[in-house]
């Protein structure tokens, strides 16, 4: 064991073992520390999807794979009469070159895995030493390690990732709070190992009927799963037991003559995830930051995409070829991403966790009609990653690029295991490097990027029309790609290739929050000295979406300090106003925790925006000025949410905009303020001008009594004081 890591992991499951290996493979020294002396035997998560198919490529276990994955094609929901409620069909062959649906048994997975992390002479896997003691300095991490024979080691890390599981060891050293959605169910699954082949078809089907909501699927090769629903007033003694098992499976004829029984556990479903993915030197990763029920299979597809989307961050800040704050933008890519995918598995959770016949017969006539009409059989693309390392204002930028068949110098197979992987020029008209101007060039060379020509008459040749189809349907001539395979941005032609790079190089540099922030301050201040102190919201969002800056506060995600305040009084409902709503997220955020949500912004680019974010969302959105607001809405909401509002209008402006935010609160109604805060003495400084205690309490009046005001310091980097306020309409 070494004394000082650049990373130390914590834990040594799929998600652990594929950021030791992502990291390994770049030449990092890696400490993994996994409490149990061998890995856990029996299935658990039993399927991947085509992206994760790639990131195991890329951890080079692909040969392995071929020999113990099943491809799935359909995945059938039906209810109890056998009618299907949804089908979802999957391709061989996905975007990323692997098929849709990948059934497996996770002990094979992990075997494969943990190989492959042994084989890299930089990666130490240190199993039966429990880590039990963390202390984090702006410098380094010290980890307290107790071993299997009772010693107690102390040793040292660049950073930490805790990949340790749903009860982790690490999230507490953040102080990381969770966003719980309430979403429980108690399953008992039951993995089961059939003595003769047999075919299942469809392979893959969830049985939504209200007596027993039962789900069928595969567990890689040779293997089945069943998952039963605990009923109401069922027992989980009597749920979890071998012959409650045997009873289930008994109507498929499996029984202890024709299987062996691998497993049976009651698992409780969950949907959750932490807010804080990093505090400095400390992060989370998989299980640690995030749970989600299984039905769209995704939980360990998203621990995998953490690691992916971690690796290549952690490896440009440890060569100091990017600042640290580069990590700041794993969370906010990657929440926003997990988020989509929790709601959709809940969404499915909602068909299948009914155990009332009546309201399983309300389901089924909707569902049923609308699966006959061909409505219910495509599964939602695939969500983008969030605001980060992107171009700005580019529509493809954030999804992922394509992975196709090729052919280079006689030899046939992937891309990525022919041309390579990294950050990837890709065009079919002409090799975009060739073009790169200088500085551009030298630049990209530093990163080891790679650049290629791809198509039918290409030294690189595109042999299935992958790459083809890709940009005919896009409309683009160049695509960059992210070492995580998903695209950075396009170009219109090949000569737009220099922007491209000179666009990534700010990027990696966290240039663009800083000239952001810059551009609103400069934006705001014309607009003031033009006595038109709100008119510069409407030209900044418009300048967002052509792509020339991106609106600073919009991270696409609620306001931390709006959901830690919804989660302390759940006892709040009824209509609320998002004032100043932007991109939609706190409103949302409202709609989702069951309040009658009005949303309104004085930018008509901004609303639009969330409409097309959100289509069919409950959220009534509006443009409207908060100092001429609708006659209607005086005294109609319950909660009026101000967010950053206030402290982006000068005194004038801010006083007027209080006096509406009073008016719009009903008898007993609450109005929320959220903003920086200062001392009186402090300079105001440039926009956002923080508030001083004072005036926050200045707000109350008309009827408004302040009833709690919260001074506290955020955990971003710098760390910034905020004023959180509670007033009551008497």
């Amino acid at each position: 064991m070494r004394d000082r890591y650049d990373v130390a992991i914590v834990g040594y499951g799929p998600v652990g073992q594929t950021l030791a290996i992502l990291l390994g493979q770049r030449g990092w020294r890696v400490g993994v520390f996994e409490k149990q002396p061998a890995a856990y035997p029996l299935p658990r998560a039993v399927h991947f999807d085509h992206e994760v198919g790639r990131i195991l490529q890329a951890a080079g276990i692909a040969d392995g794979l071929a020999g113990m994955t099943e491809a799935a094609d359909v995945y059938e929901w039906r209810n109890a009469a056998g009618e299907t409620l949804l089908r979802f069909e999957s391709r061989a062959a996905g975007t990323s070159g692997w098929p849709e649906a990948n059934m497996f048994a996770q002990p094979e997975l992990e075997r494969l895995l943990d190989a492959r992390a042994r084989s890299l002479p930089t990666v130490e896997v240190h199993r039966g030493n429990e880590v039990i003691g963390i202390d984090a300095t702006d410098r380094t991490v010290r980890l307290d390690v107790a071993t299997m024979d009772g010693r107690r080691l102390s040793v040292q890390a660049g950073y930490v990732v805790g990949c340790d599981g749903a009860n982790s060891f690490v999230r507490p050293h953040l102080g990381a709070t969770v966003t719980d959605l309430g979403f429980f169910f108690d399953w008992l699954i039951v993995d089961i190992l059939p003595h003769e082949p047999k075919v299942w078809s469809p392979l893959n089907i969830q049985i939504c009927d209200p007596a027993r909501p039962t789900t069928l699927v595969s567990g890689g090769r040779g293997r089945r799963r069943w998952e039963f629903m605990r009923l109401p007033g069922e027992s989980l003694e009597e749920l979890n037991r071998a012959e409650t098992a045997w009873r289930l499976l008994a109507p498929w004829d499996v029984t202890p003559t024709n299987a062996t029984l691998e497993r049976h556990t009651v698992y409780r479903f969950q949907a959750r995830w932490v807010d804080t993915w990093r505090k400095g030197r400390l992060l989370l990763a998989g299980d640690a930051a995030h749970q989600m029920p299984p039905f769209a299979g995704q939980g360990m597809c998203s621990g995998l995409r953490d690691a992916a989307n971690l690796a290549w961050k952690m490896d440009l800040v440890l060569a100091e070829r990017a600042p640290v704050a580069l990590l700041d933008t794993y969370a906010r890519e990657r929440i926003s991403h997990v988020r989509a995918i929790i709601d959709f598995s809940m969404e499915l959770g909602r068909v299948i966790c009914i155990a009332d016949p009546a309201e399983a017969a309300a389901r089924d006539s909707v569902m049923v009609a609308a699966a006959r009409e061909g409505h219910q059989t495509t599964p939602p693309p695939a969500p983008s990653i969030g605001p980060g390392v992107l171009l700005a204002g580019d529509p493809l930028a954030g999804q992922l690029f394509v992975q196709g068949r090729v052919r280079v110098g006689g030899v046939t197979g992937l891309f990525d295991d022919l041309v390579g992987r990294g950050w990837t020029l890709v065009s079919p008209l002409a090799d975009p490097a060739r073009g790169l101007e200088p500085a551009a060039a030298a630049f990209f060379s530093r990163l080891g990027g790679l650049s290629a020509r791809v198509a039918a008459d290409a030294p690189v040749e595109d042999l299935d029309g992958t790459y083809g189809r890709w940009f005919e349907k896009a409309g683009v001539a160049v695509a960059l790609q992210r070492p995580d395979f998903h695209v950075f941005g396009t170009a219109a032609d090949v000569t737009g290739a220099t922007a491209l790079v000179e666009s990534l190089r700010r990027a990696l540099a966290c240039e663009d929050r800083p000239m952001d922030r810059s551009r609103a301050r400069a934006l705001a201040r014309e607009a003031i000295g033009r006595g038109d102190a709100l008119a510069w919201f409407e030209v900044l969002y418009r300048e967002a979406e052509a792509g020339t800056t991106v609106v600073p506060w919009a991270d696409l995600v609620p306001n931390p300090h709006l959901v830690a305040w919804l989660d302390a009084h759940p006892d709040v409902g009824g209509r609320a106003l998002d004032v100043g709503t932007g991109f939609g997220d706190n409103a949302e955020e409202l709609a989702r925790r069951g309040f009658a949500v009005v949303a309104f912004d004085v930018a008509g680019t901004a609303v639009a925006r969330a409409r097309e974010r959100f289509p069919g969302s409950p959220v009534r959105y509006a443009v409207a000025d908060l100092l001429e607001p609708p006659a209607e809405w005086r005294a109609a909401f319950d909660l009026v949410a101000e967010t950053y509002t206030l402290q982006v209008l000068p005194p004038r402006e801010r006083g007027l905009a209080v006096q509406a935010l009073r008016t719009f609160v009903a008898p007993g109604g609450t109005l929320l303020v959220i903003a920086r805060g200062r001392e009186p003495a402090d300079p105001e400084g440039a926009m956002p001008w923080p508030l001083t205690r004072g005036e926050v309490e200045a707000i109350a009046g008309d009827g408004l009594t302040l009833t709690g005001l919260e001074d506290f310091v955020d955990d971003e980097e710098p760390p910034v004081r905020r004023l959180r306020a509670t007033f009551r309409r008497r």
